[in-house]
């Protein structure tokens, strides 16, 4: 595990110079790292790992998360832990974080 997210630490700034679509460490933090946790995870059935480096383009924060499936099955809701990158790629947090996408969707401007 710490080798992967020194990978992402020391290579994802050179790596957003390149394209996106079909980059390897793009496809790593999609596939391999995600599945490197999985591999650790007793009760593969209760919980998804994801990881984004972006949808369609480099994202500033790529980020590695853990899903309580009883809980949420994506970021855009429920709370889980996740792997967040510094946006200058010197450091990782491993955060409890908060989907608010779904909130937002449904009360709009209330939510604010």
């Amino acid at each position: 595990m710490k080798h992967n997210l020194i990978e992402i630490l020391e290579n994802y700034f050179k790596e957003k110079e390149n394209t996106f679509k079909g980059n390897a460490l793009a496809h790593k933090i999609r596939n391999a790292y995600p599945k490197s946790i999985e591999n650790i995870i007793s009760d593969k059935e209760r919980y998804k790992i994801d990881g984004s480096p972006g949808k369609g383009r480099w994202s500033n924060i790529p980020w590695i998360a853990i899903f309580d499936k009883l809980i949420t099955n994506s970021a855009q809701s429920g709370y889980y832990p996740v792997f967040l990158f510094k946006a200058d790629m010197s450091g990782v947090y491993l955060s409890l974080n908060q989907g608010v996408t779904e909130i937002k969707e449904t009360y709009k401007k209330k939510c604010y």
